[in-house]
């Protein structure tokens, strides 16, 4: 089976976090080239190449972390509707599963 290739943009502000994201998106005959970056106005300098980031390549796709505020995926969202270039980027948003959540917070409770 030939591997599939493609370029993923990662938000994501905990580096623990992108370390088993990345590799859920190499897994198997998905071969992801993983940019990571910890915030929206880093995504968005990624994606206008702007300084640093000059030689950055355009996302195939764009993944969201649970980890990002609603403030700051809903002010990505509108810079990205805006620019035609931007908008026809998939992008993935990633949530926390309810029973994590449960889980978590019983084992704070046994803990007090």
């Amino acid at each position: 089976m030939p591997s599939i290739e493609f370029t993923v943009l990662l938000i994501e502000p905990e580096e623990s976090k992108s370390d088993q994201l990345r590799d859920t998106l190499t897994y198997g005959a998905m071969r992801s080239n993983v940019y990571r970056v910890s915030s929206h106005p880093e995504a968005l300098a990624f994606l206008h190449r702007d300084g640093s980031m000059a030689a950055a390549p355009r996302p195939d796709a764009i993944v969201m972390s649970s980890s990002l505020s609603r403030a700051d995926v809903a002010t990505f969202e509108k810079a990205l509707s805006s620019e035609p270039g931007l908008r026809k980027i998939p992008v993935i948003k990633l949530l926390a599963a309810p029973a994590q959540k449960k889980h978590a917070c019983h084992h704070r409770s046994q803990a007090a």
